[in-house]
């Protein structure tokens, strides 16, 4: 807490980003030592799903050189170097000098650095993954006072204790305004930022800072006893733990994530990004922005900070000398993740018979209007038109897929099989004898699997017998044909012989 003679120089050592499918996930390791020299490092980005990251904008590929992370740590204005600041929102530092009341504006002491990502779909949310972590190797100290460390470990002149600067860390994101009025165009920061204050590993005991700072132990309870006619009194924690007070310049932030805020891997693409109120997403790819080539992709942009919190119970001047690692992790949520298409199913044609009208319905969004997209495997087989309508075109069997027009990686696929045209059953050659007094009738009764519509009848050779509704009249002797087809569907058909004996 007293005013630091030296700072701790952020080294970077290696960065790594890997994106899986739509549950993309991205990893970047950050090392930070007292060394004034910053450590040669290689990149590695590894991108799947088409999703694509970029250091400044412009250039986005599956691999960001070392340069290009130094560029925009330089674009930022900001520096390898970091000091004990405190910030209420994520993006404004303050310094925590005493005598300057803790209200003078830091102009360094922290890094900083944009990220800009790009996905072919559609509000992509980006979240940070619980795989994040924070470690360091840590520094044992001997206290030069008496102080009381944690609520329930008090720490003696000259006593030996292991003290670690991750345990002090935070971290922010924040989102930037994009548009596209007249290209793509890259705004100015919005005004929440999300602040992270994770659980370390390999720390020993983390004492939670979160959003009410502490004099009763800790590093405040360390200053005080080495500075008694500087106390940081208590008047100066209300202070900093107004919290709702919007006009108090030194206060916490109201909201503090830690690790239970960050979801894991698998649950990017499931209910329980949806179910979770306590997840925060960092930005929404929602701008889309059409390229020379055609392709069309929508974008975001993040800043992301980090500094040694100076309010920190574990804000101690030894972490300065100790050396961090922190693991940044970030993960891709689509919504076409969570949506479906239903109502369809696997089916069986008749050739010859009627169309098949599939009526499909979007899962997992409300109100969808934005159409569907069919397509047929084999459409010598069947063929679906824009509306859906699948006809039977040969036999044997093919597949309709199914898309959502406004998310094409969504789709359920069919099974459409097609058989041949069917058989009239239930008629045989008829044999009548005329009678000139009282006509000889006789009725057929014809049948069509599947089929419940009307019947139509044609005689060869209306001399010889008619033919209405099914019932057949002798008005001749003679030979002839009767010709009964389903009324629907006209080539499906048979004839039958019929014979008027004198």
């Amino acid at each position: 807490m007293t005013k630091l003679t030296r700072k701790l120089l952020l080294s970077i050592m290696t960065v790594a980003f890997a994106f899986i499918t739509l549950g993309a996930t991205t990893f970047a390791w950050f090392t930070l030592s007292t060394k004034a020299d910053v450590e040669p490092f290689n990149v590695e980005v590894t991108s799947g799903a088409g999703i694509e990251i970029s250091a400044d904008g412009y250039n986005y590929s599956n691999y960001i050189v070392k340069e290009q992370i130094y560029a925009a740590i330089t674009r930022a204005g900001s520096s390898t170097t970091l000091d004990h600041v405190t910030t209420t929102d994520g993006r404004n530092f303050r310094t925590l000098n005493s005598n300057e009341d803790f209200t003078k504006v830091a102009e360094s002491g922290w890094t900083e650095f944009e990220l800009f990502f790009r996905s072919p779909e559609k509000d992509v949310e980006v979240f940070m993954l619980r795989s994040t972590s924070l470690t360091s190797l840590g520094i044992n100290w001997t206290s030069d006072a008496d102080f009381q460390l944690t609520p329930t470990e008090l720490l003696r002149t000259n006593n030996k204790k292991m003290l670690y600067a991750a345990n002090a860390v935070r971290i922010s994101t924040t989102e930037h305004d994009v548009s596209v009025d007249s290209g793509l165009n890259w705004g100015s920061e919005l005004t929440t930022s999300n602040i992270f204050e994770l659980n370390p590993t390999g720390t020993g005991t983390n004492q939670r800072l979160d959003t009410k700072a502490v004099r009763t132990y800790g590093a405040i309870h360390y200053y005080n006893q080495k500075n008694q006619s500087a106390q940081i009194s208590d008047t100066t924690i209300s202070r900093v733990n107004a919290i709702t007070n919007e006009s108090e310049p030194i206060r916490l932030p109201s909201l503090v994530q830690n690790h239970n805020n960050l979801p894991v891997l698998a649950e990017l693409n499931t209910e329980a990004i949806a179910d979770n109120t306590g997840y925060y997403p960092l930005t929404t790819l929602s701008q889309g922005f059409q390229l020379d080539g055609g392709a069309n992709f929508y974008y975001g942009k993040i800043t992301v900070r980090i500094w040694l919190e100076g309010w920190d119970p574990d804000m101690f001047n030894a972490i300065m000398a100790d050396q961090i690692t922190v693991t940044l992790s970030f993960g891709g949520h689509a919504p076409s993740s969570l949506l479906g298409v239903s109502g369809i199913d696997n089916t069986t044609m008749k050739l010859g018979m009627a169309d098949l009208p599939l009526e499909p319905v979007a899962t997992g969004i409300e109100n969808y209007t934005g159409g569907f997209i069919f397509e047929s495997g084999n459409e010598a087989v069947a063929t679906v038109d824009a509306a859906g309508v699948v006809t039977a075109i040969g036999e044997g069997e093919t597949t309709i897929k199914v898309s959502l027009a406004d998310y094409p990686n969504v789709s359920k696929t069919i099974i459409v099989t097609v058989e041949p045209t069917p058989e009239i059953l239930g008629l045989t050659d008829v044999t009548l004898t005329y009678d000139s007094e009282i006509p000889a009738t006789t009725t057929i009764n014809p049948t069509l699997l599947g089929y419940a519509g009307t019947f139509t009848y044609t005689s060869g050779d209306d001399l010889v017998v008619t033919v209405v509704d099914g019932v057949v009249t002798a008005i001749g002797a003679g030979e002839t044909t009767i010709t009964v087809s389903a009324t629907d569907y006209p080539e499906i058909k048979k004839v039958i012989n019929v014979t008027v004996n004198p």
